[in-house]
């Protein structure tokens, strides 16, 4: 997305049943986000951590997952995941 022109980049943490977005945060760069505080804010307003973390592969949400959630299933690629309707 573009903010006074200048390109940036929308991560945010959804829960994947609802699509109620919980936490968000607007980068510099894609490739050096860390996704840390995104996590742990998102932890804190649910009151649990994620059991099942899906991303579109991004290793740094593998690495903030692991040390965060202690996550063990990790979906990486969105366009894995069988459409409900």
């Amino acid at each position: 997305m573009k903010v006074r022109g200048d390109l940036k980049y929308l991560f945010a943490m959804t829960i994947d049943e609802t699509r109620y977005w919980i936490s968000q945060e607007v980068a510099e760069t894609k490739d050096r986000h860390t996704s840390r505080a995104l996590f742990l804010r998102a932890s804190y307003l649910m009151g649990k951590r994620s059991e099942t973390l899906i991303t579109d592969g991004l290793k740094f949400y593998y690495t903030a997952g692991r040390e965060i959630y202690s996550i063990t299933n990790h979906i990486k690629r969105i366009n894995k995941i069988a459409p409900t309707f």
